[in-house]
């Protein structure tokens, strides 16, 4: 650079020997930039984390280390990046890229054209976590839910950023069976690589899932009453008792409906009832469905009673010596049959009240049992009755052994006969018979004859059977 040199003056032993032409001369020299040893006062602005380490710096303040009275010197040129992109408080901020610029920037030289500063880096916000999904389940009287959170979206996630849920809790809005269920999502927390470097707007979330009947394997203790045979199945059940195989802790279970059948109408003990009609009732019943296999109780149906058997009759006799009577059952009536029950009478005797003959005698019928198809659903409360019939008497087709004795002609008819022989054709064996009052004998005529015809008259029987 030119040097301009003034106010030349001589000194020296000689000097006043000589006279300068001019005061002035010119000469040439170098000016090297002064050295700024650092630029201070730069500031990088905090930021919401957005996965980068840029940082926006502010060079107004800058102060210049080495910089000469009332130079105009400012910062031209400047990039700041933080020491990393994660969230944090006072990180550094490294300055690089620095250059001068202002009116005197010419004049000075950056010893190093690196800075630094610090800032911080918060979290970014995410607004909503999506995509978590929830199991349908089968009722298990909780409202847990079971969540899965690999498909999970995060809003606000900076693209390329690592984020999971590490922690999550599902709720179900109730523990009731339905489809579309909602789950609430609780206690959300954040994991992954870049889990540091956010903040939850909000640690809930929902969404849908269904709960499915559980499934109750038997129902027990539903009794069916005893009852008296009545023609029909029908049996009477009591639910008071029931118990659910399958039901869950405290829940409240009833048998809403029910029908019980015996399993055909006939009396026995221990007979099969078949429930059918089941339903549930109780505050949990929507919960559960109902056992796929039969269920089943037993019970007695107990024998309906015949009052009486009416209506056997016994045929007229001819009198036969013994009180033997023959019954005609075709005509029975049965007090106490239901319906259009089939009995008959199986077996039953009849006798005579004696072996005499009369008319209207009283028949004892005893052992009555009963057949038929419906036999076996009735009992008989006696095996007993009466009706009545006639004995009429047996025919003595005739009286031999009577014997007359022979005589001197005495001009009558006159015989004389011998009756202890007496035997009587059709008396019943055992029977006692004799004959009654004497009877008279006449020969045909008065005259004298051998082996004449003796006219026996007057015949009547007597002895105990007489009257047979």
């Amino acid at each position: 650079k030119t040097v301009n040199i003034t106010g030349l003056s001589l000194g020296g032993a000689d000097a006043g020997n000589y006279t300068l032409a001019s005061s002035t001369a010119t000469t040439t020299a170098n000016i090297t930039p002064a050295t700024i040893s650092a630029i201070t006062g730069i500031t990088a602005a905090n930021k919401v984390y957005d996965g980068t380490n840029a940082a926006t710096l502010a060079t107004g303040g800058a102060g210049f280390t080495g910089r000469l009275g009332a130079d105009v010197l400012t910062v031209a040129t400047s990039t700041g990046a933080f020491s990393d992109k994660n969230v944090a408080n006072g990180k550094t901020v490294n300055i690089t890229g620095l250059t001068l610029g202002g009116a005197d920037a010419g004049n000075y030289t950056l010893a190093n054209a690196t800075a630094s500063t610090t800032a911080n880096i918060t979290p970014a916000t995410i607004a909503a976590i999506t995509g978590i999904t929830a199991a349908n389940k089968v009722y298990d009287a909780t409202t847990a839910a079971t969540l899965t959170t690999t498909a999970a979206g995060f809003t606000g996630k900076v693209t390329g950023d690592n984020l999971t849920v590490a922690t999550s809790t599902g709720t179900f809005s109730d523990k009731n069976v339905a489809n579309g269920k909602t789950v609430n999502i609780t206690g959300l927390t954040l994991g992954g690589t870049d889990a540091g470097n956010y903040t939850l707007a909000s640690n809930t979330a929902s969404t849908t899932a269904n709960i499915t009947p559980a499934q109750l394997t038997a129902i027990t203790g539903i009794t069916a009453a005893n009852k008296v045979y009545d023609t029909t199945t029908a049996a009477t059940l009591t639910t008071g008792g029931a118990g659910f195989t399958g039901k869950l802790g405290s829940d409240v279970l009833t048998v809403a409906t029910a029908t019980g059948n015996f399993s055909d109408k006939n009396a026995g003990n221990g007979k099969t009832v078949n429930i059918t009609g089941l339903s549930l009732g109780g505050a949990d019943a929507g919960n559960y469905l109902l056992p796929t296999g039969a269920t089943t109780t037993t019970a007695n149906i107990t024998q309906a009673n015949i009052a009486a058997v009416t209506g056997i009759t016994a045929a007229n006799k001819v009198y036969d010596g013994t009180a033997n009577a023959t019954l005609n059952t075709g005509s029975a009536g049965f007090t106490g049959k239901l319906g259009s029950d089939v009995l008959t009478v199986a077996t039953s005797t009849g006798s005579f009240s004696d072996k005499n003959v009369a008319n209207g005698k009283t028949v004892s019928i005893s052992g009555i049992t009963l057949g038929g198809t419906d036999a076996g659903n009735y009992n008989l409360q006696s095996s007993t009755a009466s009706t009545t019939a006639n004995i009429t008497p047996a025919t003595i087709s005739a009286i031999t052994g009577i014997t007359a004795a022979n005589k001197v002609y005495d001009t009558t008819t006159a015989a004389t006969l011998t009756t202890t022989g007496a035997a009587f054709t059709g008396k019943i064996t055992g029977d006692v018979l004799t004959l009654g009052a004497a009877p008279t004998g006449n020969f045909s005529d008065k005259n004298v004859a051998n082996g004449k015809t003796v006219n026996i008259t007057g015949l009547s029987l007597g002895g105990a059977d007489a009257g047979n």
